[in-house]
């Protein structure tokens, strides 16, 4: 009788020791966030001058919650961006250059905007309006800590220029492309390598945190 209270006693003291190995410990240690593109889309892919142009994108902190052996969290990223640039040419065989984001009337080459704090598995979804002043094609990329203000696990998936972001729309490889149409036949592109083309950026909308 006891040998087998002896028995028992070892079984339970190595199920409670292996239980415990097993326990998650997940938050005890932080490890780096990771910021990645998910998608760029918008529904239209022709307009004309006088509409507006809205791009839904979708930025994640893909990092797990917890890794694998359950021992570790990752960071939220906090304070962070997402940088928008755009690029132009006359029609499909026109050779493509730098286009202008007019933010509140002040032109640059790049819009940068804040990106909400992002723990493990959130995302960032809205919407940026853009609006046409010359005819012709447009093409976007989007690019998330642009500033790199977040020390990320893995800094290569941070652009939509890139094979990273879900691109829906028209595309050209996976860049995102909107065809600008003059419905007046006034205001025909002119190719100038030097031509500085305009595109006006009418504000973002949240969808969802």
């Amino acid at each position: 009788m006891q040998k087998i209270a002896q028995k028992l006693i070892l079984v339970f003291l190595t199920v409670t020791t292996l239980a415990s190995a097993g326990c998650e410990t997940c938050g005890q240690t932080k490890t780096l966030a990771d910021l990645l593109f998910r998608a760029a889309s918008f529904v239209v892919p022709e307009i004309t001058l006088v509409q507006s142009f809205v791009i839904n994108n979708v930025i994640e902190n893909l990092a797990p919650s917890c890794e694998a052996d359950g021992s570790d969290t990752a960071e939220t990223a906090e304070d962070s961006n997402k940088g928008i640039s755009a690029e132009y040419r006359p029609d499909g065989n026109g050779t493509w250059q730098d286009a202008q984001l007019a933010q509140d009337g002040i032109p640059t080459y790049q819009v940068i905007l804040a990106t909400d704090d992002l723990a493990s598995g959130e995302t960032d979804e809205s919407q940026e309006a853009f609006q046409f002043t010359t005819p012709g094609q447009y093409r976007f990329k989007y690019d998330t800590d642009v500033v790199n203000v977040i020390e990320e696990r893995n800094e290569a998936n941070n652009s939509a220029a890139v094979n990273n972001g879900n691109i829906s729309g028209k595309k050209e490889g996976n860049e995102i492309i909107v065809t600008v149409n003059d419905p007046t036949g006034k205001r025909q592109p002119q190719y100038n390598s030097r031509q500085i083309v305009t595109i006006n950026y009418l504000g973002t909308c949240k969808i969802t945190h």
